[in-house]
């Protein structure tokens, strides 16, 4: 069971910050190959809360609004980006509701379901917004990369898990994981659903 910080707590690099993302490009990542099966796996352990009572979904950090875009039709669903050109994306041409907003440090809008996809390992503190998911949401779905490591890692990630690791931070938080599943395709990312205790 592996978990590392990729940073150094003393020097954080940049992009914590919403400053950062401002003028970084739209991400249509459910258009890429690399990320349409973790998307579609998402979607379909959604979907599965749904069908246990689940009436809402906030999709925290949720890009160009691709996921919401997916289920849309099955639920209540919102969600918040840092990045202004995937919010405009996400409301012109996906027509999802998608607010511009720095989720991390002010307050959002909870619902039932909290999602958050391809997030964590890009936080300064991953395991306070697992905390504030546990405390505010009654079902989770979230996603990170399987694989990477302190020597192998996309250099905006400031953590990585391996598929014990991600488990334990979630049960920590008092999360029981009802599923978690690494996609096939590679890069392989992990995805899971669980229920606050």
């Amino acid at each position: 069971m592996s978990e590392w910080r990729l940073f150094d707590p003393a020097d954080p690099p940049d992009f914590f910050t919403a400053e950062w993302y401002a003028a970084r490009d739209r991400a249509p990542h459910l258009e890429q190959g690399v990320h349409r099966e973790r998307l579609h796996t998402a979607a379909a352990l959604v979907a599965h809360a749904v069908e246990q009572g689940a009436k809402s979904v906030v999709d925290i950090g949720c890009g160009d609004g691709g996921l919401l875009s997916l289920i849309g039709t099955l639920v209540d669903c919102w969600g918040y980006d840092l990045m202004p050109s995937n919010v405009a994306a996400a409301n012109r041409e996906r027509y999802v509701q998608v607010w511009h907003k720095d989720f991390v440090h002010e307050p959002i809008r909870w619902a039932d379901l909290a999602v958050c996809t391809e997030v964590l390992e890009h936080l300064q503190d991953p395991h306070k917004m697992v905390g504030l998911i546990a405390t505010n949401a009654r079902w989770v779905v979230a996603s990170s990369p399987a694989e990477e490591t302190p020597e192998s890692h996309d250099e905006v990630h400031a953590w990585a898990w391996d598929v014990d690791g991600y488990r334990a931070m979630f049960e920590s938080a008092g999360i029981t994981v009802t599923a978690h599943v690494v996609t096939e395709s590679w890069p392989r990312f992990q995805v899971l659903a669980g229920t606050p205790t």
